[in-house]
Parts: C-alpha cells; sequence; structure tokens
C-alpha cells in the first residue's frame, strides 16, 4: 500500500513521537511519515529534525508561525507527500498494529477512493460499535453521517 501519512503538530513533541512510532511499526510499512508543524515553540523541531536525519521515511516540515489550527500545516504536507495513497493522523492519536494491513487490499484492488476504519476512544470503546463488518457508504451518507474519523482515513 503506497502510503503518505501526514500528521500535523503544534507544541505535542511527545504525542505526536507516539503518533509517528505507531506508523513506523505498521506492516506493510508506510512510504513516508510527513510529520508538520505549526509553529511550536517546545522541542519538536530539534527532535524531529534529529528523527528524520537517522529514519529515511520520516519527513520534518515547519511553519514559522502557528496558523491556530491544523489545516495549513496538514496542506503542507499534503503538497508534499508522494504516496498513491494519502492518510492523516492527529498528533495525538496512534494507530493499532496492523492498521495499514487491515486496509491494504480494500485500497489494491481499486473500488474505493476514500478508506476510514472504525477506532478505539481513549475509554477503550469504540467510535462506531454498531459498525461490525466493512461498509461502503454512498456519497449521501458520507456527507449526511459523517462516519470518518480524521486519524483512519
Amino acid at each position: 500500500m503506497d502510503v503518505s501519512v501526514v500528521i500535523a503538530t503544534h507544541n505535542r513533541h511527545e504525542g505526536c513521537a507516539r503518533a509517528v512510532a505507531s506508523v513506523l511499526a505498521q506492516q506493510p510499512p508506510a512510504r513516508e511519515v510527513i510529520v508538520c508543524d505549526d509553529g511550536s515553540h517546545d522541542e519538536t523541531r530539534a527532535r524531529f529534525t534529529a528523527w528524520a536525519q537517522e529514519e529515511r521515511r520520516l519527513t520534518y516540515l515547519r511553519r514559522e508561525e502557528s496558523a491556530g489550527g491544523p489545516g495549513p500545516a496538514r496542506n503542507m504536507g499534503t503538497t508534499a507527500a508522494r504516496g498513491r495513497w494519502l492518510a492523516f493522523l492527529d498528533d495525538d492519536d496512534e494507530w493499532l498494529p496492523g492498521k495499514l494491513a487491515a486496509q491494504a487490499p480494500w485500497a489494491d484492488d481499486g473500488r474505493a477512493d476514500v478508506l476510514a476504519a472504525n477506532a478505539r476512544r481513549s475509554s477503550g470503546g469504540v467510535y462506531f460499535p454498531a459498525l461490525a463488518a466493512p461498509w461502503m457508504p454512498s456519497r449521501s451518507e458520507l456527507l449526511h453521517d459523517n462516519p470518518l474519523i480524521l486519524s483512519s482515513v
């Protein structure tokens, strides 16, 4: 699965490091992880610049001034992405082992334009408990129900 993962962050280097590690541990591996720093004033720059020098799949990009929200940072990562698929992960979330393996068959068969998965809440429950099997919603259902969790898309 040829996927680029974009993680926007702002002053949360510890959580972002856990998010990145969860992506780098995926099998099959992601093509790249792009950390997009929205003007952090903590250790984010030093930490991810050093990590990107050691890990070839990690790219660190930075906006010098914060935009006040993750959109512009995500857009920066989207522009830099080289994968066939684009995935987003919030800097305070982590992917469970096997996330990409579970989505790869759907990506590779060409039937889907968007892929998403259920997710676990920090409390341990799932976001959509009634969703047990793969579901292919219509465009109308996507727009009406918004059954997508950003960190799973």
